[in-house]
């Protein structure tokens, strides 16, 4: 019993080394004074960023196909898209 309970209290943190090192793999830069946003950026200045909140994330870019990349690499974890973003930690976007 205590070795299931302790394994969930370390299950963000494997979640989180997991989709890091997937992202590190993928050419994705880290910025190193905020841990969950990871940018990448490719050739003429396409750009893909990517905020991870606890299980969730939120990304954005200028180019469609790093948009369809980025989703065909997600489902490696088991991720669904949920269309545009109307709101995010009970902020409304628009």
């Amino acid at each position: 019993m205590n070795k299931a309970l302790y394994s969930l209290k370390q299950a963000p943190q494997a979640w989180y080394n997991k989709i890091e090192a997937c992202f590190a793999k993928e050419g994705f830069k880290k910025f190193h004074c905020e841990h969950t946003l990871f940018t990448k950026l490719k050739e003429e200045g396409k750009l893909l960023i990517v905020s991870l909140y606890v299980d969730d994330l939120i990304f954005t870019m200028n180019d469609n196909n790093m948009c369809e990349e980025f989703k065909k690499m997600m489902l490696e974890f088991d991720m669904s898209d949920l269309g545009k973003i109307r709101y995010f930690l009970g902020i409304e976007v628009l």
